[in-house]
């Protein structure tokens, strides 16, 4: 069969398309027993008159772990002889093909979970309304928090996706396990360059105390400017870093 080089929208979208429906059974049913859970507790905080960062909290965890599942396995049937034999003589591009994972996984999870979101919430909002004559605010979808929760979600998930086609099996359980590595050993680092530069501040690990007496304003300017390049390079380098790998491992298993 000819590979198909150039890239072609017409393309993109009927692989979208394909990733929707594929599974369309699965998403309607995980998506029917998030929002019954859902509900019962929206119902109970409602009731109670309390609910204070509900929305913030739900719409975090849907989008963030939901969204790390979803990208984890996006490519799990390439790591199965019949079906990625199958999914890589599509005729489409390679880069189509990647490009049709990455959309649907993150920007599509993204605003698909806000909007069905914010609709669950405004519904659940009337039923409370009728059943306790209260109930709580509904979700805003554009406020900037969520937003740039979203922004944050998207850069995020592209190590997952990563994680997808670079490991066999298990990838979602292997990059958890990897981030909480990373995470002890950086706060090993982090300990140990506080105990040495900070030293005459330094007064011990104690329950309760702070360890650091310290006006962070009098920092040096280096230190705020160490800080805004890895904040800086968070956001703008990471996702691409990642998809670029992910893209040259997909084009690896083509070979």
């Amino acid at each position: 069969m000819k590979k198909s080089i150039q890239f072609n929208f017409r393309r993109l979208i009927k692989l979208v398309r394909n990733e929707i429906f594929t599974n369309y059974r699965f998403w309607l049913t995980t998506i029917g027993a998030v929002a019954g859970v859902w509900v019962i507790l929206y119902l109970l905080n409602a009731r109670s008159g309390g609910g204070y960062g509900f929305h913030s909290t739900w719409y975090a965890l849907i989008l963030f772990a939901g969204g790390f599942l979803l990208s984890g396995n996006a490519f799990q049937e390439v790591q199965t002889a019949p079906r990625g034999y199958t999914y890589l003589l599509l005729p489409a591009s390679l880069l189509e093909k990647f490009v049709s994972k990455l959309l649907v996984t993150s920007v599509g999870y993204a605003l698909v979970t806000g909007l069905l979101y914010t609709l669950l919430s405004l519904l659940a909002k009337l039923l409370a309304t009728l059943l306790f004559g209260q109930s709580l605010p509904v979700f805003n979808l554009l406020d900037a928090s969520v937003i740039k929760m979203m922004g944050v979600y998207c850069i995020l998930q592209s190590i997952f996706l990563f994680a997808s086609i670079y490991f066999r099996r298990h990838a979602f359980t292997k990059i958890i396990l990897a981030g909480f590595a990373l995470l002890f050993v950086y706060s090993l680092v982090l300990m140990f360059f506080v105990r040495v530069i900070y030293s005459p501040y330094f007064n011990g690990m104690h329950w309760g105390k702070m360890m650091l007496h310290l006006d962070y304003w009098e920092l040096p300017s280096i230190f705020w400017g160490l800080v805004a390049v890895v904040k800086w390079s968070f956001y703008l380098l990471l996702a691409p870093y990642f998809w670029l790998l992910a893209y040259l491992r997909l084009k690896e298993t083509e070979v």
